[in-house]
């Protein structure tokens, strides 16, 4: 019960392939299409910066988004689904009724094994449910309310794979679905969580907390109990390490650690023009060094697509990746994104935002030039460091995948 059926990725990678190449590239044969939206490296900074600094510029992000967008609907449409999202059972646990995870590509929870205690849901419980008879001021409960525990796979959480890392891209979690958010991470392997939003922002919730107040105390959510081990604020506030334990509540067989980054320099906001790239592109820095092949990392902000999407897009290139290729293709590495888990990167400011931290990685590496009118890269180049203390806890840290700032 509660289980979505969801198409294999046998089914769907040539229907994904032939839609998305043909808007993507000229026409032409199928092994010798070339993107239209590649840009050779020797180019790029004088890409970005028309693109960043000027009208024509502006007009061409507005463009390249108004084609994504294209690209976005035509795979929700022809190709993906969102059927389990959309289920009367799971409204109430998405925090934005438009960003949903496809069927085909998303998280699943064990389901519980039944119990006394267990409410009684029959199979047409929710099919049912515009016939349900009750008063919503005497006492009996509201039936979508009901609908909504019963037992379900389903959290709104998308995996992918991003520079041979593997990622969940989730929501930020709702007070309602804590203990689902937690058997999520537990259940997948997670060491690493990194999280682009405040849990207030413009006067709403945009992630219910789902860590303890101060170090040395503990709080249960759901099955899982958590417990803060150290917490520490760095780069001007705008950047909160912490370390975490997590166990099953009851069982002290098993005790994993795991590492939570919290960003709070990229806030919720339609204009993103004067941010300064270099904390964010630190703090994608060591997610990138401290992420492993051999457990996923979470990723959210408050719809785990937006800031969420910027995140991941910039993780998507590595240093040594651009250096070998000697190409940068922002268009279809959002693409690529958007295949996993549909709106990553929705607005004209955040794809010009990654354009920004590209452009001062790039010119912090020295594989493009830095010029008077790269202000950012001149102002920061060379004077930050990537952090990333009590690396052994994870293993020894690789490259980053991006320039630390």
């Amino acid at each position: 019960m509660g289980n979505c059926a969801s198409a294999s990725a046998e089914d769907i990678e040539d229907s994904v392939e032939l839609r998305v190449k043909k808007l993507l590239t000229p026409g032409g044969k199928r092994g010798k299409r070339k993107s239209r939206t590649s840009i050779q490296l020797s180019g790029f900074a004088d890409h970005a910066r028309r693109l960043l600094q000027t009208k024509e510029g502006e007009e061409e992000l507005e463009k390249q988004l108004e084609r994504l967008n294209l690209i976005g609907s035509n795979c929700e449409r022809l190709i993906f689904s969102v059927e389990c999202g959309q289920s009367l059972r799971n409204t109430l646990k998405n925090r934005y009724t438009n960003v949903l995870p496809y069927d085909s590509n998303r998280v699943k929870l064990s389901l519980p094994k039944p119990s006394a205690d267990m409410p009684d849901f029959d199979e047409d419980s929710e099919e049912n449910l515009d016939e349900a008879d009750y008063d919503d001021g005497g006492g009996c409960e509201d039936p979508l309310l009901r609908l909504s525990r019963a037992p379900s796979d389903y959290v709104n959480a998308s995996p992918l794979r991003v520079s041979n890392r593997r990622y969940i891209a989730c929501q930020g979690p709702l007070q309602e679905t804590l203990g689902q958010h937690w058997q999520m991470i537990w259940e997948s392997g997670v060491r690493l969580v990194a999280m682009v939003t405040d849990c207030v922002e413009q006067g709403r919730s945009a992630c219910a907390k789902y860590w303890p107040d101060e170090t040395g105390t503990s709080v249960c959510y759901g099955q899982y109990t958590v417990a803060m081990e150290t917490e520490e604020t760095l780069d001007d506030g705008n950047l909160i390490r912490r370390e975490l334990t997590v166990s099953v509540t009851g069982d002290s067989s098993e005790t994993r650690r795991l590492r939570h980054l919290q960003y709070l320099g990229l806030p919720l906001s339609a204009d993103w023009s004067g941010l300064d790239p270099a904390g964010f592109c630190r703090f994608a820095a060591e997610v990138g060094a401290t992420a492993r092949p051999d457990w996923p990392t979470v990723v959210h902000c408050d719809s785990g697509v937006g800031r969420t999407g910027v995140l991941l897009c910039l993780l998507s290139f590595s240093i040594d990746g651009v250096r070998a290729s000697q190409q940068v293709d922002v268009p279809a590495a959002v693409v690529g994104l958007r295949l996993s888990r549909p709106g990553m990167v929705h607005s004209r400011s955040q794809l010009a935002f990654v354009y920004k931290c590209l452009l001062h990685n790039l010119v912090k590496e020295n594989l493009i030039s830095g010029t008077a009118g790269d202000r950012n890269g001149q102002k920061s180049a060379g004077s930050l460091q990537l952090d990333v203390n009590e690396a052994e806890d994870f293993g020894e840290a690789d490259s980053p995948a991006v320039n630390d700032d």
